[in-house]
């Protein structure tokens, strides 16, 4: 069985933990609430400039250039 996180688990599990909601973090994405819900709901796929956004903001390296 597969265990590994998503990527939207982990955003899941980081606003939790630090008292945020969704609202604020498409806002940090620049997404509207319903394109964050969407991508939540594996209905839409980021592009790697903001995936790259999302993975600063949890703290999650991805190894990349800046």
């Amino acid at each position: 069985m597969d265990t590994e996180k998503t990527l939207q688990d982990e955003v899941k599990e980081w606003l939790d933990k630090n008292g945020r909601k969704k609202k604020w973090f498409a806002e940090q994405i620049w997404v509207a609430p319903a394109v964050l819900s969407q991508w939540f709901n594996y209905a839409h796929r980021m592009g790697y400039q903001r995936t790259a956004k999302i993975k600063e903001i949890i703290g999650h390296g991805d190894g990349g250039e800046n």
